[in-house]
C-alpha cells in the first residue's frame, strides 16, 4: 500500500468514525425533534404550531444576523491555526467568536423587541407579537449556540456539538413542553421552553471548549487577535449563511403571508421529513468541513478529490436510501402527525426530491467555502434566494404549499448544478464516477419492487404496519442489490470501519 493510499485511509477513518458519531446522534435529535413536533401539533393545534413555527423562523432570520457567520469562520480558522500549532491564534479566535455575538445579539434583540409589532404585521397576526418580544430576549444566546459548536468542530471532532445540539437541547426542550401542558400554560411556555434548552446547550459546550483547549485560561498563552481577517471573512460567511437560511425558509415565511397559519403547520412537517435525507451527508460533511480547509492549505489536492468522491457516493447511498422510504410511504409518513397532515403528501414528494439532489452533489458549498471562494458562494446564495422568492411569489397563489415546495426543490436543484460547474472549473475536481449507477440501479430496482410488493400484498394493513415493512423491505432490497453489483476497495474500507465503530 503506497502513502496516498495511507493517507487516504487514514482521511477515511476519521471522517467515517465522525460520521457514525454524527449520525447516530442526528438521528437521536431527529427522533426527538419528531416527539417534539408531534406533541405539538397535539397539544397546538396546525393553527398555533404555524404560528409558533412563523416565530421560530423570524426568531432564526435574527439569531443569523446576530452570529455574524463566525459559527464557520471560527471553525475555519481554528482548523488552520491548530494545523499549524499556533495557540495564541486559536485563543485570539475563541475569545472573539464568544464576545462578538453576545454584545451584538443583544442590540439587535433589543431592535426586534421594540420592532415586533412591525414584523407581526408582516403576516397579518397581531396574534405574533408575544411570541416574537419572548424570541428576542434569546437571539443573543441563539447565535452563540452555532458559534461554540463550530468552536468545537474546529478541533476534528463533533461529538461535543452533537451531545449539545442533538441529546441535551432537544431532551431539555421536550422536558419542559412536557411540564408547560402538565401546568396548563400557553403558546409562550413552549417559547420558554426553547430557550431554557438553548441556555443549557451552551453551558456543556463552554465546559467543552475548556476540556479541549485547556490553554484558554493559561495566562502564559497570550491571545493574538485577528479581528478584521476572522470579521471580513465572517461577514462574508454571515451573507451566505443568511442567504442560505431564506432559501431554504422563503417558503415558509411566504406561505405564511398568503396561506392560513394551518399551511403554514403542514408544510413545517414536510420539510422536517424532507430534510432526514440529508442526514448522511451532514454527518460526512461535519468532519469533511475541516478536513477540506486542512488540505486544500497543504496544497494536497489529489487526496482531496478523492475524498470528496468517495464521501459524496456513500452520502447518496444513504440519502437515496432515505429517500426511497419517504416516496414509497409518504402518506403513511404523514399520517403519524394526524390525518389533516396528509394533504401535504405531493408537497413533501417534491421537497424529497429536491434534497435527493442536494445528497449527490456532496459538499459543494463547504468546497467553496474552504477554499477561499466565500465571495463566490455568497453571489450563488443571493442569485437562488432571488430566483426562490420569485418561483415561491407565482407558485405560492396557484397551487398552495405544492407550489413552494416546487419553488424550494428547485431553486435547491439549480444551486447545487451552478456549485458543481463552478468546483470543475475553478479547482480542476468533481463529485461523480461510474461507481455511482450502482447505488442507482440498487435504488431503481428497490422502488419497483417495494411498490408492487405494496400494491398486492401490503395494501390492506394499517398504515403503521405498512410503513414498517416497507422501510424493511427497502433496506433489504438495496443492500442485496448494492452487494450484488459488487463494492469498490474504498467501500469495503468504509464499511469495515463502520462495522468496526458499531
Amino acid at each position: 500500500m503506497n502513502n496516498q493510499t495511507q493517507e487516504i485511509n487514514r482521511e477515511l477513518t476519521t471522517i467515517t468514525k465522525g460520521a457514525i458519531l454524527f449520525s447516530s446522534g442526528h438521528i437521536l435529535g431527529v427522533g426527538l425533534s419528531f416527539i417534539i413536533t408531534l406533541v405539538l401539533v397535539r397539544f397546538l393545534g396546525a393553527s398555533i404550531f404555524g404560528l409558533y413555527s412563523l416565530g421560530l423562523v423570524v426568531f432564526g432570520i435574527f439569531s443569523i444576523i446576530a452570529r455574524f457567520g463566525l459559527n464557520n469562520g471560527s471553525l475555519k480558522y481554528i482548523a488552520v491555526y491548530r494545523g499549524v500549532e499556533d495557540k495564541k491564534r486559536v485563543k485570539g479566535i475563541i475569545i472573539q467568536s464568544i464576545a462578538f455575538p453576545l454584545i451584538w445579539g443583544s442590540i439587535i434583540g433589543l431592535a426586534v423587541y421594540l420592532f415586533s409589532s412591525q414584523i407581526a404585521k408582516i403576516f397579518q397576526t397581531e396574534d405574533l407579537i408575544p411570541i416574537i418580544k419572548l424570541f428576542a430576549i434569546a437571539i443573543p444566546f441563539a447565535a452563540l449556540l452555532p458559534i461554540l459548536s463550530g468552536i468545537t468542530r474546529g478541533f476534528k471532532t463533533n461529538k461535543y456539538q452533537i451531545l449539545a445540539i442533538n441529546v441535551i437541547q432537544p431532551l431539555t426542550n421536550l422536558g419542559v413542553i412536557f411540564l408547560v401542558i402538565f401546568c396548563g400554560y400557553s403558546v409562550l411556555g413552549i417559547v420558554w421552553a426553547s430557550i431554557i434548552a438553548i441556555i443549557l446547550g451552551i453551558l456543556f459546550l463552554l465546559y467543552s471548549i475548556k476540556k479541549l483547549f485547556p490553554d484558554i485560561n493559561s495566562k502564559d498563552i497570550v491571545p493574538i487577535f485577528e479581528t478584521r481577517k476572522l470579521l471580513s471573512t465572517s461577514g462574508i460567511l454571515l451573507a451566505i449563511g443568511m442567504i442560505s437560511f431564506l432559501v431554504h425558509w422563503t417558503d415558509i415565511l411566504m406561505i405564511g403571508h398568503f396561506l392560513p397559519t394551518e399551511s403554514v403547520g403542514v408544510y413545517k412537517v414536510t420539510i422536517q421529513i424532507a430534510t432526514l435525507v440529508t442526514i448522511s451527508i451532514s454527518s460526512f460533511n461535519s468532519i469533511f468541513a475541516t478536513t477540506i480547509s486542512t488540505l486544500y492549505h497543504q496544497k494536497k489536492h489529489i487526496r482531496l478529490q478523492l475524498l470528496f468522491k468517495n464521501i459524496t457516493r456513500w452520502g447518496f447511498y444513504f440519502g437515496l436510501l432515505i429517500f426511497l422510504i419517504i416516496s414509497t410511504s409518504p402518506s403513511e409518513i404523514l399520517q403519524l402527525f394526524g390525518k389533516d397532515f396528509i394533504l401535504g403528501k405531493n408537497s413533501l414528494l417534491v421537497l424529497a426530491l429536491g434534497q435527493l439532489v442536494n445528497v449527490a452533489v456532496g459538499a459543494t458549498g463547504f468546497m467553496l467555502i474552504m477554499t477561499n471562494r466565500e465571495k463566490l458562494e455568497s453571489l450563488n446564495a443571493i442569485c437562488v434566494l432571488i430566483l426562490n422568492i420569485i418561483l415561491n411569489f407565482i407558485l405560492i397563489p396557484k397551487f398552495g404549499i405544492l407550489g413552494a415546495a416546487i419553488a424550494s426543490a428547485t431553486s435547491l436543484s439549480l444551486i447545487n448544478i451552478v456549485r458543481i460547474i463552478e468546483i470543475r472549473f475553478s479547482l480542476k475536481i468533481h463529485p461523480f464516477n461510474l461507481k455511482f449507477l450502482k447505488g442507482l440501479g440498487a435504488g431503481i430496482i428497490s422502488f419497483l419492487l417495494v411498490l408492487m410488493l405494496k400494491n398486492y400484498l401490503l395494501f390492506n394493513l394499517s398504515y403503521l404496519i405498512n410503513l414498517i415493512l416497507s422501510s424493511l423491505f427497502i433496506l433489504i432490497i438495496f443492500a442485496i442489490f448494492l452487494l450484488l453489483f459488487k463494492l469498490e476497495k474504498e467501500d469495503k474500507f468504509i464499511i469495515k470501519k463502520i462495522k468496526n465503530k458499531l
